[in-house]
Formats: C-alpha cells, sequence, structure tokens
C-alpha cells in the first residue's frame, strides 16, 4: 500500500515507546524465572525474599495497567537501579549489581536521552563509592556469608569497570540518538520538498486544464461561426 509522505516521518519517540513496551514484556516473562530460585532458594534472606516478589509485582502492575510512558519507563529504570543497591549490599563488590547498574544506565539512555544515561552513571559510582567504604569500613557489612568483602584495590577495579563500560554505551547511545535526530530533520525536510513539489505540479496540471479548456472552447466558437458563414453562402440569407 503506498504511503503519503506526511506518514514517511521517521519518530524516534515512536521507536523507544514500542521498545519500552517491548521491554516490559519481556523482563515480565523472564523475570519469573529469576524470581523463583531466588524466592524458592534456601541461601537466600527473607528479606531479600519480600524485596524480590516486591519489584517483580510492581514490575506486573507497570506493564500490565495504563500509565504514561514517563511513569513505565522511569518505574523500570528505578527497580532495576534499586537491584542493583541490593547487589551491592547483599554480595559487595562479587555479585550482580554490575549488570543491574549497566542495565539501568543504558534502559535510562534509551529510554529517555543520553543526558539521563551520564546521570545514572554518576549514581552507580556514587552508590559504588559509598558502599565501598561502608563495607570496607565494616559500618554496614555484606549480608552473604558466601564472599568476602574485597580489599580497596577490587572496588576500584570493578568500580572502574563498570564505569568505563557506561561510558561506551552512553556514548554510544548518544552519537546513535544524534544521528536518528539528523536523519529525521532530513526526512522532513526531504518530504517537505516533495510536498511542495506536488503542490506545484497539481497547479500547473490545474492551469494547464484550465488553458486547454479555454482553447477547446475557442475552437468550438471558431467552428461554430465558421458553420453559420458556410450556412450562408450555401443557402443564402
Amino acid at each position: 500500500m503506498n504511503q503519503s509522505p506526511e506518514n514517511l516521518e521517521f519518530s524516534y519517540i515512536t521507536w523507544r515507546a514500542g521498545f519500552l513496551r517491548t521491554t516490559l514484556i519481556a523482563a515480565s516473562v523472564f523475570g519469573l524465572v529469576a524470581v523463583i530460585p531466588a524466592v524458592f532458594g534456601t541461601q537466600t534472606q527473607l528479606i531479600y525474599k519480600w524485596l524480590y516478589i516486591g519489584v517483580y509485582l510492581t514490575l506486573l502492575v507497570v506493564t500490565i495497567l495504563p500509565a504514561s510512558y514517563s511513569v513505565k519507563a522511569g518505574t523500570i529504570i528505578f527497580l532495576i537501579f534499586s537491584l542493583g543497591i541490593t547487589g551491592l549490599i547483599e554480595t559487595g563488590i562479587w555479585g550482580d549489581a554490575r549488570i543491574f547498574m549497566l542495565g539501568t544506565i543504558t534502559l535510562a539512555s534509551l529510554l529517555f536521552s543520553w543526558r539521563a544515561g551520564w546521570l545514572f552513571t554518576g549514581l552507580a559510582m556514587l552508590a559504588y563509592a559509598v558502599s565501598g567504604w561502608l563495607v570496607l569500613t565494616e559500618t554496614v557489612p555484606i549480608t552473604s556469608t558466601e564472599v568476602s568483602q574485597g580489599a580497596f584495590e577490587t572496588w576500584v577495579s570493578g568500580s572502574a569497570s563498570v564505569l568505563l563500560l557506561a561510558i561506551l554505551i552512553v556514548n554510544g547511545i548518544r552519537l546513535t540518538q544524534t544521528e536518528f535526530g539528523y536523519a529525521q530533520i532530513r526526512a522532513q525536510s526531504t518530504f517537505k520538498e516533495l510536498l511542495e513539489e506536488r503542490s506545484t505540479l497539481e497547479q500547473r496540471v490545474s492551469e494547464r486544464t484550465s488553458a486547454l479548456d479555454k482553447r477547446s472552447a475557442l475552437l468550438k466558437a471558431v467552428a461554430d461561426v465558421g458553420r453559420r458563414h458556410l450556412g450562408v453562402l450555401l443557402h443564402g440569407t
């Protein structure tokens, strides 16, 4: 089916809305696979079990119930960031906190903008700094008994690796979003030119048709006059 130029405009806003919808559905499905072992595992503390259940139920509510884009996007980013903080408290530098932190940074960049990605990069580094200080000074010991608190160098190395990956991710998304913006501007400019050319062509066709109609009417009038004169010559008056 042919589409008019007005309907061919690329929209990054439309794309990220679809991406958010797909992400929420996927997180609801695969999140259940992750929650069940954590909840029924014998080594998971009770407080974390309830936390994981609460996070998953919140995710389901946001996925199913109608809400604005900002609410849905902000909620899933907040939930993932909360899991990152929980990971730092539970297993310190050794756990899955870096995965959740990088996931938060990536989603913030994609669902909002690269500036949001830099914001959450800063928040992640602050979380690592505060958690590392609390754990290393034994002010707040990690709750897992299976891992050690780690050394200062380990925390610095782990935080630096997260920061490096975050920089690569956010910068890559920034360049992509910028190019998308340029592409949209170029597409809009091209469509505008096409519309103007179509309007000009339609006007020319209309003018040509009007000219042909006038010419046809003139030729008909001349023919009528010729026939009358011919009748006069043949039959007399």
